[in-house]
């Protein structure tokens, strides 16, 4: 089990805010694995199988009325199956008066050991449909060096949008 706490006096912006203070706190259990397996969000053909859970609050304290008061909470989850991974995480929100909450799911499974497919969900309360992802990613380096693509399709009721984005990335 490992945990933080973090204390902060901003509105996310850069800019100090005297008569703000915030706090977020995140606790994270793993249940089987190890800590340095979940450094990357995926999990290679012959990987260890691991599990690890977590939650996050944020709450706000401010003179100003609009933002004090602002909780954010998430419960999350990863797993790794040795070439095949799970994430899912709901969120609650609760901000100047209106709750608001998100679910997002995402699988992804190895195809061989520079290949892999993946799909997301998310379902938001403050949409009318769900938003679906489809991609692959090919990876020339591990995560150093990585090749990604994916459709992204959102029918919402005043159109559907189906966007197509390629990127490269590389670490260094």
């Amino acid at each position: 089990m490992r945990a933080w706490l973090q204390v902060f006096n901003n509105s996310g912006d850069g800019a100090a805010n005297d008569s703000q203070y915030n706090w977020n706190a995140r606790v994270e259990y793993m249940v089987e694995g190890n800590w340095g397996q979940f450094d990357q969000f995926t999990s290679p053909d012959g990987g260890a199988a691991g599990t690890l859970l977590g939650f996050s609050y944020m709450k706000v304290s401010s003179d100003n009325d609009v933002l004090d008061g602002n909780s954010l909470w998430t419960l999350d989850g990863q797993m790794q199956f040795g070439g095949s991974n799970l994430y899912f995480a709901y969120t609650e929100l609760e901000a100047n008066g209106v709750d608001s909450d998100q679910t997002f799911v995402q699988y992804g499974m190895y195809l061989d050991a520079d290949w892999e497919i993946y799909v997301q969900y998310l379902d938001d309360s403050g949409r009318d449909d769900p938003l679906w992802v489809v991609g692959v990613n090919n990876y020339w380096a591990g995560q150093n060096a990585r090749w990604s693509t994916e459709v992204n399709m959102n029918d919402a009721d005043n159109g559907d949008t189906t966007t197509i984005t390629t990127q490269l990335q590389f670490y260094f």
